[in-house]
């Protein structure tokens, strides 16, 4: 079906921007991931070839993602923001997925916000989960929020979310924000959606968001000519919710819940 093809397109697009080497995180992002690594998982610490991956204290490999981190430098070290995605088990979640199948495992992201010295010792950690509501979540992109008087910024995450049901399967691209004290979803809204419906329906579309003067955020859908739903801040709509609404034959609900 198209759209799978679409799908796998996009997650393969997707680990481009994950780093791969000691030097693609560059002077900072280096030294401070492997340092904050043996905080997160006891024992354990970063290995960069022949593959990323975590190795934990028994020795052994999880394959790991890491998209290129967000860093602030300040006057005692830095504050850094990183996403972390084990995917040992991807190809697995995403073969059910594709035969409509909701598949028991996931495979998501953590993020993980932290501060450490000039010399990197690390002196802070917040940890969270991205997202809970999909199957696959895979981070795009990190932009911390220009929020200078914030000890702990906020952070911009591009991710993208794929999900199913035993009717459909599809994928969200999200553009998100999250506090980093606490690690909290605050605002996301869909950049871009494809679907495909048992039986044959392909969709692929960006939707339309509209600002209202109260706050409230309304997503339509173009190619359909119709309202799909109303959002009001902060924002942050399930994805499964609404690509159920997505389609010919979808219903349309107010607001979320």
């Amino acid at each position: 079906m198209r759209i799978l093809k679409v799908i796998a397109i996009v997650m393969i697009a997707a680990s481009a921007h994950a780093q791969t080497t000691r030097d693609a995180f560059g002077p900072v992002g280096a030294p401070a991931i492997e340092a904050v690594i043996p905080q997160l998982y006891n024992g354990a610490h970063l290995q960069w070839t022949p593959k990323l991956a975590v190795v934990l204290a028994d020795g052994s490999a999880k394959s790991i993602r890491i998209a290129e981190p967000a860093i602030r430098q300040e006057s005692d070290g830095y504050t850094l923001v990183i996403s972390i995605e084990f995917t040992d088990n991807e190809l697995a979640v995403a073969a059910a997925l594709k035969t409509m199948t909701p598949p028991a495992e996931t495979s998501l992201t953590e993020i993980v916000a932290f501060k450490t010295t000039p010399a990197f010792a690390v002196t802070a950690i917040h940890r969270g989960q991205l997202a809970t509501d999909a199957s696959i979540t895979r981070v795009v992109s990190l932009d911390l929020a220009d929020e200078p008087t914030l000890a702990w910024p906020g952070v911009f995450i591009n991710y993208k979310a794929y999900y199913a049901t035993t009717d459909w399967v599809g994928i969200l691209a999200w553009g998100s924000k999250m506090t980093t004290d606490p690690l909290a979803m605050v605002h996301r809204l869909p950049d871009l959606l494809g679907k495909s419906i048992r039986g044959g329906t392909q969709l692929n579309e960006k939707p339309v968001i509209v600002v209202r003067a109260d706050d409230v955020f309304d997503i339509y859908s173009k190619d359909q000519a119709r309202f799909i739903m109303s959002c009001a801040v902060p924002c942050v709509p399930d994805g499964k919710v609404i690509l159920g609404l997505w389609g010919p034959t979808s219903p349309t609900i107010a607001a979320t819940p």
